[in-house]
């Protein structure tokens, strides 16, 4: 089933880091925007909550999306000028249409 648009009611912004000239003193590294999208933000409670910590996991949410081919793991998540960190993502239907992303502590 694909996501109706009416559950698509979180904007987030996508952040990947890049390397920056700065002239004669090298480069350094920055987070920059990358794309923003809805999705649908569920915070873990109740028994999610509870199954991810027994196996010691730091996911504190899920992010669901229309699917994209470009989201990486290594990227970040700010969602109400609250950065997240991905953790894990995957296709639950495995046919294209949504992206779960497990995000994990917030970071600044």
């Amino acid at each position: 089933m694909s996501l109706r648009a009416g559950n698509l009611n979180t904007y987030g912004t996508f952040r990947h880091e890049v390397e920056v000239g700065e002239g004669d003193y090298g480069t350094t590294t920055e987070w920059q925007d990358y794309v923003s999208v809805w999705g649908d933000l569920r915070e873990l409670s109740g028994d999610s909550y509870f199954a991810a910590k027994q196996v010691n996991s730091e996911v504190e949410g899920i992010y669901r999306i229309r699917y994209r081919s470009d989201i990486e793991p290594d990227m970040r998540v700010v969602i109400d000028g609250i950065t997240y960190e991905i953790e894990t993502m995957y296709d639950p239907d495995q046919r294209k249409e949504k992206l779960d992303i497990m995000l994990k502590g917030k970071t600044s």
